[in-house]
């Protein structure tokens, strides 16, 4: 019985040790990620800055306001002793802080500026899509009716992951999930407008985009 006993409890120590070591591995890989592109991030802060014309003393507050963000997701970063999505809800809310703080140092005449620039990105994004839309119509050689219910489709998607990306009542990881559900559903809909010779032509398409871009981002 004693044996029984020992054997029950060594079995509980080890599903715990495992399941704190997968949250630790969770919260680390998080933390990489977080870690990745700074360069882009730095450069694109450099332009806006140019683009912006801040003054000297503009770029010395929001230098400080990044410093104090950083200071803080740093402390965050340091607590083993929380899950993720407690993470990810401080994280959130110290994004809106910073968010909050930089609109306090720009002008009324910056502020017009970024939405103009945010307007132009927008549509840079939207010419984007109608010309990748109309190269896959050629490729899957798609009739009408399927361009129609593509395109449907397509609005909804990314009508949907709009509204989840500015819902300020999900944190990060929430929104990942939902995004990720969105996805996956738009994919599931596709195959229903598609024949599947359409489908395996797409994914070699997808295929040979995958082995391309590794190269072009060196």
């Amino acid at each position: 019985m004693k044996k029984i006993f020992f054997l029950i409890l060594a079995f509980l120590f080890v599903v715990s040790f495992s399941f704190a070591q997968q949250e630790k591995n969770n919260r680390k890989d998080f933390q990489n990620f977080k870690g990745k592109g700074l360069g882009n991030k730095n450069q694109h802060r450099k332009k806006m800055g140019d683009i912006l014309q801040l003054t000297d003393a503009q770029k010395k507050q929001l230098k400080e306001i990044h410093q104090d963000y950083q200071k803080k997701m740093d402390a965050l970063d340091q607590q083993q002793n929380i899950t993720i999505k407690e993470y990810n809800d401080r994280k959130t809310a110290l994004r809106k802080e910073l968010i909050a703080k930089r609109q306090t140092v720009f002008t009324k005449e910056q502020k017009n500026r970024m939405e103009t620039m945010k307007q132009l990105h927008e549509l840079k994004k939207k010419e984007m899509r109608i010309k990748s839309f109309g190269m896959m119509r050629e490729k899957l050689d798609l009739s009408d009716d399927q361009v129609s219910q593509m395109k449907t489709l397509q609005e909804k998607k990314r009508t949907d992951l709009e509204k989840i990306k500015n819902d300020s009542k999900l944190n990060d990881q929430e929104k990942r999930i939902r995004m990720k559900a969105i996805m996956n559903e738009g994919k599931d809909a596709q195959k229903k407008v598609l024949t599947e010779d359409q489908i395996e032509k797409l994914k070699t398409i997808k295929k040979s985009r995958d082995r391309r871009e590794p190269n072009e981002q060196k």
